[in-house]
């Protein structure tokens, strides 16, 4: 919990500048009365940026602060100090998007934002105020406005992270895969803003090459194409189509069922041992929310009779819930997921079994 922000000191800043808020830009009133290097123009922003992202990086600031201040003497400590600054900034760069992403996926549009503008304000200082460092957390932005229902904000956002993706890669630090990932998103969050615009054809042309440029990058089963799958069979499902929609969600459902049975199979040791994740495999929040997100909002289509999926779909979309339940150490709702996928009539997926097995007895 935050302590009340205090007011800002005026003469505490250098003649002719003033603080700013770290929302909205406005003239700032209060400032975090723990790391004293953020502002804000009252309580509400305050408490908007604490519950965001402010919680986890504050006692990043402080120190960070600090770096920036202090004046070594020497060419090794001023080395020292620059890498040190770099380093720190880069850390808050990382976990204020890893962040920005899992509350997305969480639903939660209004928290973004902060940990978005964070990111993007250390970019800007890490990287430079051009370039494509500055992509994804102008993307997060945008998919956050859509998501908060301010369609001309996330239209401006969206310029910028496609201005941004055109200038030259002077430092060389991204490769060509991930620049295919880079526009494959931009052109997820288009189709996501023309789908709210109900511009339904011209959605599902930005889904369509979102597919085609992750695809590139990864091969067409990966995880990170899957969220392009998703939302194309949701361009169909909201116009009612849902036999049309019922393929690509089903093709969601197994790249999802492979990528869990993957890194079960890696986890098998820890399952035995009634542990939770492997620290061998990559399971971010941001991973874990998107999947818990994209698999849950499958299976309400399937309960609201949208469409109904035959019994090995379904049989694998409980595994799959099961084995994220299992990997989010949530072994009560791991148990249930895989008793349900187990009650499935069908002779399809009896591979699964003894996973599921192995789930249902924890």
């Amino acid at each position: 919990m935050s302590l009340p922000a205090i007011p800002v000191n005026p003469l505490s800043n250098p003649k002719g500048t003033k603080s700013l808020c770290e929302l909205c830009q406005q003239t700032a009133t209060l400032q975090c009365p723990q790391c004293r290097v953020t502002f804000y123009c009252g309580d509400k922003h305050h408490a908007l940026d604490w519950e965001g992202i402010h919680c986890k990086i504050c006692p990043l600031l402080a120190p960070f602060r600090a770096l920036s201040l202090s004046q070594p003497v020497g060419r090794t400590a001023q080395d020292r100090a620059a890498q040190e600054r770099t380093d720190r900034l880069r850390e808050i760069v990382e976990l204020t998007l890893e962040e920005g992403r899992t509350l997305l996926f969480g639903g939660k549009h209004n928290l973004a934002v902060p940990a978005a503008l964070q990111c993007l304000k250390f970019s800007k200082e890490l990287y430079g105020t051009r370039g494509l460092d500055l992509v994804q957390p102008f993307l997060v932005l945008a998919e956050a406005s859509i998501g908060l229902s301010r369609l001309g904000h996330a239209e401006e956002y969206l310029s910028q992270a496609k201005f941004s993706l055109i200038q030259p890669d002077k430092a060389k630090r991204t490769s060509q895969s991930e620049l295919d990932l880079m526009k494959s998103k931009l052109n997820r969050i288009y189709g996501l803003l023309y789908l709210a615009q109900n511009q339904t054809h011209k959605a599902r042309n930005a889904f369509a090459n979102d597919i085609y440029l992750s695809s590139i990058a990864n091969g067409t089963t990966h995880r990170l194409v899957a969220g392009g799958y998703f939302y194309l069979g949701n361009s169909f499902l909201k116009e009612g189509k849902s036999l049309v929609a019922l393929p690509f969600h089903q093709l969601v459902i197994k790249i999802w069922i492979d990528f869990f049975v993957e890194n079960i199979t890696i986890c098998q040791q820890d399952i035995n041992a009634k542990e939770g994740i492997s620290e061998k495999i990559e399971f971010g929040p941001s991973v874990q929310a998107e999947s818990s997100e994209t698999l849950k909002a499958l299976l309400q289509h399937h309960s609201k009779r949208a469409y109904h999926f035959g019994d090995g779909a379904l049989k694998q979309l409980l595994a799959s819930l099961s084995m994220l339940y299992f990997l989010f150490r949530d072994s009560e709702s791991a148990k249930k997921y895989a008793e349900d996928a187990l009650q499935c009539d069908t002779m399809e997926y009896r591979d699964l079994d003894q996973i599921l097995n192995s789930l249902a007895n924890k």
